[in-house]
């Protein structure tokens, strides 16, 4: 009970194992109460024994056992202050911790709170999504329900005995663009015309947080086309349109960059093909008649050649 206590006051929780309490610490007690120091790897996490020290600790540092009522006062809670801001796990869990401290609540365990995490990001963004479903008109909802659909009609062979999985735009939009060629290039140019036709109006993320902005994107990234279809509308539309305006960024940053290399490279290409030196100056193949007339030589000098042992001789 020695250890709970302990550890509660510091943690403001109840270890879940025997192992979250290091065994320096085990030992420091054991020696103050004077029992030996397995006794804390043989209690039972699952007695009646423990749920009553459990008990009797609450009720000596002030503390009260979650209940559902507390689960759902959380949730809220995380809507209203820590979601408009953030979709990080590590931050909302931060935030579930310091708010039980606050309202005297012992934490959730693990397993409950990433329920009520998903809970809660999940209630939060369908306030988002149906706050800005009304903003899209029926064309950009069509056009980006169409995402989600094939990107073309694949031609299937006469011999085909299996039909071939098309490839959805959204597959599409997401794929790198390659090396600085002129098909990558037409190709990004593509996709970015694609995202233009959604027709996005412009205010319609100003009053989210950029944060969670990429946390959208990112979702959007990484789910596959039928997990998003399973979505329901007021969340499905929005983070499409989140991803096509973050994306739509991103397709012209690679496209300033594809140009860059490409004229780059056609500079590089037609520098080695018209001869130039390295400092610029055009190499003639043969002799400079300005130089030798330059010396009053009157007539140029004919160029030297090699003789076939390799000797310089002089073209009569």
């Amino acid at each position: 009970m020695t250890v709970l206590l302990q550890f509660f006051q510091y943690a403001g929780a109840f270890p879940q194992a025997p192992q979250d309490v290091p065994l320096t610490v085990v030992d420091h007690l054991a020696q103050q109460v004077g029992v030996p120091t397995d006794t804390w790897a043989q209690y039972d996490g699952d007695s009646r024994t423990i749920e009553r020290h459990r008990a009797q600790i609450r009720q000596h540092v002030g503390f009260r056992e979650a209940t559902v009522a507390a689960g759902e006062t959380l949730v809220t809670w995380l809507g209203a202050q820590s979601l408009p801001t953030t979709r990080r796990p590590d931050h909302l869990k931060e935030a579930v911790i310091h708010r039980c401290r606050a309202l005297r609540i012992e934490p959730p365990t693990s397993e409950r709170l990433d329920r009520l995490l998903r809970s809660a990001v999940h209630r939060e963004d369908t306030r988002v999504g149906t706050e800005r479903l009304h903003r899209l008109s029926a064309t950009t909802q069509g056009q980006l329900e169409a995402l989600l659909g094939p990107a073309e009609s694949p031609a299937s062979a006469p011999d085909a005995s299996t039909p071939t999985l098309a490839r959805t735009l959204l597959q599409e939009l997401r794929a790198a663009p390659g090396r600085a060629t002129l098909d990558n290039l037409f190709q990004e140019i593509a996709k970015l015309e694609r995202i233009q036709a959604l027709q996005l109006p412009p205010p319609l993320f100003h009053a989210l947080a950029p944060a969670v902005l990429q946390a959208y994107r990112q979702r959007v990234a990484v789910e596959e086309p039928y997990e998003l279809r399973w979505h329901g509308v007021p969340l499905r539309m929005p983070l499409l349109a989140a991803y096509g305006r973050l994306r739509g960024r991103a397709l012209t940053d690679s496209l300033v960059d594809l140009l860059r290399e490409l004229v780059h490279r056609l500079g590089a290409k037609a520098q080695r093909k018209g001869g130039t030196s390295p400092g610029g100056r055009p190499q003639t193949g043969a002799w400079d008649n300005r130089d030798a007339l330059s010396r009053g030589g009157g007539e140029p000098r004919p160029p030297h050649r090699r003789g076939p042992r390799g000797d310089l001789s002089c073209r009569q």
